[in-house]
C-alpha cells in the first residue's frame, strides 16, 4: 500500500498487515521512546534514511509466539520454516538463497523457534485471562490526532474490548515474552523498555477513539510468557502510578516531537560536562 497517500486521520481498522501498519508516518510510542533518548536519535531512526534493523531472535520469538497466540490462522501467510541445508557447500548455499529469494515477504523462522513459539502460546491459552478474551479485536489499528500538538497518532493493540456491561470502561491486553516474569524482574523490564508509556499512549488512543475521555482509563493488563520452559505465565495490571508516569513521559515526548518539527532542530545529548551518579538500586 502506499502508506503515505492512505494514511487514515481517525479510526479503527480490522486486519491491516503488521507491515503495512508499521510502513506509516504517524506517531507511535516506539517514535515517542525514541525521540525520549534524543531528537537527533529519532531524526536518524525515522527521518534520514537510516537503514531499518533486522529483529532479534528474541524479537522474532515474541512476534511469532503474538501471532499464534491471537492470530493463529495468519501463521501460515506470515511465517515460514527455514528447511535444512549446509550453507558451507555450494549446493548448501544455492538452495539457502533460492529459497530466501522465494520467501522474501515472509517472516523465516527456525523450527526451535516454531516449537518454542506453539509452547509460549499454550501457556498463554492457559492463563485464567484467556478465557475472557471473547468479543473484542487483536491486533485493531486505531488512529486519531493529538489534540495539543495535532500530530497524527497511532496504536495497535495486542488485544482489546470497548467500553461494555463486563468491561465499563474497556480493556486493553498487551502481551509481552521475557526472560524473568516475575513482579520486581518484570518491573525492571516496563521500565528499560518504556511500557509505561506504552500503557499510556494505548489509553489515551483507545478513549479518544471511543469517546471515552471523562471516565477513568480502560483496564490495562500486561500478560507475560517467559521464553524458557516451563513458559510460566503472569498477568499484572497497571497501577495508576505506572500510568501516570507513563503519561508523564509520553506527553513530554509529544511535546519534544512537536517542537523539533516545528523548528528543524533535532539536537542529541547534552554537550557539556554532566556529574554521573549510580542508580538507586546500586
Amino acid at each position: 500500500m502506499n502508506a503515505k497517500a492512505q494514511m487514515p486521520e481517525s479510526g479503527i481498522i480490522l486486519g491491516m498487515s503488521n507491515s503495512d501498519y508499521h510502513a506509516l508516518p504517524s506517531v507511535s510510542s516506539s517514535k515517542l521512546k525514541t525521540i525520549l533518548r534524543s531528537p537527533a536519535h529519532y531524526h536518524a531512526a525515522y527521518l534520514a534514511g537510516a537503514p531499518r534493523k533486522e529483529p532479534t531472535a528474541s524479537m522474532v520469538l515474541g512476534s511469532l509466539t503474538h501471532t499464534l497466540f491471537l492470530e493463529p490462522e495468519q501463521y501460515g501467510s506470515e511465517y515460514i520454516v527455514e528447511p535444512h541445508y549446509d550453507a558451507r557447500t555450494k549446493e548448501g548455499k544455492a538452495v539457502r538463497d533460492a529459497f530466501r529469494q522465494m520467501t522474501e515477504d515472509l517472516t523465516i523462522v527456525t523450527a526451535e523457534q516454531r516449537d518454542t513459539a506453539h509452547a509460549m502460546a499454550r501457556a498463554l491459552c492457559g492463563h485464567q485471562i484467556h478465557e475472557a478474551m471473547t468479543g473484542g479485536h487483536a491486533e485493531a489499528s486505531i488512529f486519531w490526532t493529538d489534540e495539543q500538538t495535532g500530530l497524527a497518532c497511532r496504536i495497535r493493540p495486542d488485544y482489546h474490548i470497548a467500553p461494555c456491561d463486563m468491561w465499563p470502561t474497556g480493556l486493553i491486553i498487551d502481551v509481552k515474552s521475557t526472560d524473568d516474569a516475575r513482579a520486581e524482574a518484570f518491573a525492571r523490564t516496563c521500565v528499560n523498555f518504556g511500557y509505561d508509556l506504552s500503557a499510556a499512549m494505548y489509553c489515551d488512543g483507545f478513549q479518544q477513539h471511543y469517546g471515552t475521555t471523562e471516565l477513568e482509563p480502560p483496564l490495562f493488563l500486561l500478560l507475560v510468557v517467559e521464553r524458557d520452559a516451563p513458559h510460566a505465565v503472569a498477568c499484572y495490571e497497571c497501577s495508576p502510578e505506572m500510568l501516570d508516569k507513563g503519561h508523564a513521559k509520553y506527553r513530554t515526548a509529544m511535546n519534544l516531537l512537536s517542537e523539533s518539527t516545528a523548528s528543524g532542530m533535532w539536537p542529541g545529548y547534552d554537550d557539556g560536562i554532566q556529574l554521573l551518579n549510580l542508580p538507586k538500586w546500586a
